[in-house]
C-alpha cells in the first residue's frame, strides 16, 4: 500500500509532496506540544526551501532543453540560408 506514495499522476516522483507530508507532522507534532512559534519557522523554511528548488528546476530544465537543441537554435537550423 506505501508504495504509491511519492508518485503523481504521471510516474514521476513527487518529492515536494513527501516534504509537505513530513513538514506537517512536525508542525502538528511542535504545535501539540506548544511550540507554535518553531512550528512557524519550519513551515517557512520549508516553503522558502520549495521556492528556490523550483527556480534551480527551471533553469536546469531549460539549460537541458537548450543542449538538447529542442528550444533555441538548433545546429541544424542555425547553417540554413534564409533565400
Amino acid at each position: 500500500m506505501l508504495r504509491g506514495i511519492g508518485r503523481s499522476l504521471c510516474g514521476c516522483s513527487a518529492h515536494s509532496g513527501v516534504s509537505l507530508v513530513f513538514t506537517g507532522i512536525v508542525c502538528a507534532t511542535l504545535e501539540g506540544g506548544g511550540e507554535s512559534e518553531l512550528a512557524v519557522i519550519v513551515k517557512g523554511t520549508i516553503a522558502a526551501a520549495a521556492v528556490i528548488n523550483e527556480i534551480i528546476a527551471v533553469i536546469a530544465a531549460k539549460k537541458g532543453f537548450e543542449l538538447s537543441g529542442e528550444i533555441g537554435e538548433s545546429p541544424q537550423t542555425a547553417h540554413r540560408d534564409p533565400a
